[in-house]
This record gives C-alpha cells, sequence and structure tokens, in this order.
C-alpha cells in the first residue's frame, strides 16, 4: 500500500497552486491584453495572487469561479470591491437572496464582462460618428 505523507500532499498543492496561478496569468493575458498591457509579469503574478485570496476570502472554491473573479479584477482592478462606483459589484457579491457563492460570482462575471462589452460597442458607435458615419 502507498502512503502519501502530510509534507508531500503540501507539496502537491503547491506545485498544483503554481500550475494554476500560471493558467490564470496566460489566460488573463491573452483576454484581456488591453487592460493589463501596463503590468510587467511581477506585477501580474502578484496581481494573481491577491485576486485569489479576495476570491477565496468570499468562499470561492472552483476553478470556474475563481477564475471568474480575476476577470472582474482584470475589468475593474484589484480593489473594485471597495470603490464607490463599483457599489453594483459589492452589492452582487453580498447578495443575500443568493446564498451559494458561486452562483453570486457567475452573475457578477455576466453584468460585469456585459458591461465592458457595452462600453466597447458604444465607443465604437461614438468613433463611427466622429468618422461620419462610416
Amino acid at each position: 500500500m502507498l502512503t502519501i505523507r502530510e509534507h508531500q500532499m503540501r507539496a502537491f498543492r503547491a506545485v498544483s497552486e503554481e500550475s494554476f496561478e500560471a493558467e490564470l496569468r496566460e489566460h488573463l493575458r491573452r483576454t484581456f491584453s488591453e487592460e493589463l498591457r501596463a503590468l510587467e509579469d511581477p506585477a501580474l503574478a502578484a496581481h494573481v495572487r491577491e485576486g485569489l485570496s479576495q476570491a477565496r476570502a468570499r468562499g470561492l472554491t472552483s476553478r470556474q469561479g475563481l477564475t471568474e473573479y480575476l476577470e472582474v479584477t482584470a475589468l475593474h482592478g484589484l480593489d473594485f470591491e471597495s470603490r464607490p462606483e463599483s457599489r453594483w459589484a459589492r452589492e452582487m457579491l453580498e447578495d443575500a437572496d443568493v446564498t451559494e457563492p458561486h452562483e453570486r460570482m457567475r452573475r457578477l462575471h455576466l453584468e460585469a464582462t456585459r458591461g465592458k462589452q457595452r462600453e466597447a460597442r458604444n465607443a465604437q458607435t461614438r468613433q463611427r460618428f466622429r468618422n461620419g458615419g462610416t
């Protein structure tokens, strides 16, 4: 019978966490290149670690929930929960009518990405008007 000791389990968890963080950094760079272009790699790594810490403090544990939280931070910043203009986001994360943290996050992620898409469409429309409607 194979026995895995606690220190070995800790080592496995650490490698798994490092791998997940690397995947998140790559995903964020690829998906949010415009929003994150000013962040050097060490700053992005710190952003990911802090974002994961914040997400876990909100009760998020799944890869999907953690990834969605990091995507919202890429769009709105790590401090999005504390900024007055993001009160809507904090309210969604604290909605007592939705008891499951992952469902709260799913809803917030959907609203946050819709908002960014609206902003992009509005910017394109404004540009077309500036260019004479073409």
